[in-house]
């Protein structure tokens, strides 16, 4: 018994040692990364909007008649920013629509420091209060990528009288009624798992053979070197990793409501080979939104919007147009 006891003894004191360990051993691992400059425009029409002490990059392309057609704001999805919209922004600026692009907090060039608030449901009052700066109580249509699916889900729960039309692609906005993230999802608060994620983030990820495979795996084909670039330039930015870890720690507040969605024309656009989220999440989200117009893209990955630009376009405008 007393060799049991010295046994368990030692297993323990061993394994206290291991997670003290590792709750150290991140911190002696240098990170080498620019800080976001305050005052670095990464496009000539860039604009901030700070509010909640975050920071907020967008930008906001005018057709060239007076008479607009529609209001519209692209939310990127998980890793993006305004850049996954590169390819659809001029086919909707010629058809006199205004746009509007915006980086989310943790991603593309919105802020990524600890001070910033990456709450779900800041994260639409944010939008909001972008949207009101441009075009006070205007009705907007709203298209969300992956991620930016249910965010602008969420925004046309929260702020309904703001909506008019909602577009999805490769990415569903099913029923949120929870109060709050689960306790799991909190664990990515704890700053030692941060400090991993940024040491390994900045050595194992953030680099272009990484992207080239992530960008092939969304794709479903090889991408170019402008796509590569595009996507990884601003992960090479201080907290890129930490930022996405307190993201995921504080999502889950928003709520999404298909009775609210139910009330709005929505169109629903897949990828046939999406690898990411395979099209049968589509079908499922179609068949708990029975009014929803659901378009399928042959041949296309999960950005759809990129590979197959013309098709996904000329989709999006005649809905808009109907």
């Amino acid at each position: 018994m007393r060799i049991i006891k010295k046994i368990f003894k030692w297993f323990f004191i061993t394994l206290g040692f291991i997670l003290v360990l590792l709750m150290i051993l991140p911190y002696f691992f240098s990170i080498e990364q620019r800080e976001l400059p305050v005052d670095y425009k990464p496009y000539k029409n860039s604009e901030f909007h700070i509010s909640h002490n975050t920071r907020i990059h967008y930008q906001t392309w005018k057709p060239k008649t007076d008479s607009v057609k529609n209001h519209i704001v692209l939310i990127h999805g998980f890793s993006g920013s305004s850049f996954s919209f590169r390819k659809n922004i001029d086919t909707l600026v010629k058809n006199n629509n205004l746009v509007v692009c915006i980086d989310m907090p943790a991603f593309g060039y919105s802020d990524k420091s600890e001070d910033a608030n990456y709450n779900d449901t800041i994260r639409l009052e944010l939008i909001q209060e972008v949207l009101t700066k441009i075009s006070p109580k205007q009705k907007w249509c709203l298209i969300g990528h992956s991620m930016g699916a249910s965010i602008i889900g969420a925004y046309a729960c929260k702020y309904p009288n703001n909506t008019r039309k909602l577009i999805f692609i490769d990415g569903p906005a099913f029923d949120n009624t929870k109060e709050e993230p689960s306790s799991l999802t909190k664990l990515a608060l704890f700053p030692p798992l941060k400090r991993w994620a940024e040491v390994i983030g900045k050595r194992k990820f953030v680099n272009y053979n990484s992207f080239d495979e992530l960008l092939s795996s969304a794709y479903s084909q090889q991408p170019q070197q402008i796509d590569i670039l595009g996507y990884l330039r601003p992960f090479y930015y201080k907290g890129s990793a930490s930022a996405i870890f307190n993201m995921a720690a504080n999502s889950g507040y928003a709520k999404i409501d298909k009775n609210i969605l139910a009330k709005f024309p929505m169109l629903l656009i897949w990828g046939e080979d999406d690898q990411w989220i395979p099209i049968v999440t589509g079908e499922q989200f179609k068949s708990q939104n029975p009014t929803i117009s659901f378009e399928k893209i042959e041949k296309a990955g999960h950005c759809s919007m990129e590979t197959h630009a013309n098709e996904v376009n000329s989709k999006i405008v005649n809905f808009l147009n109907n």
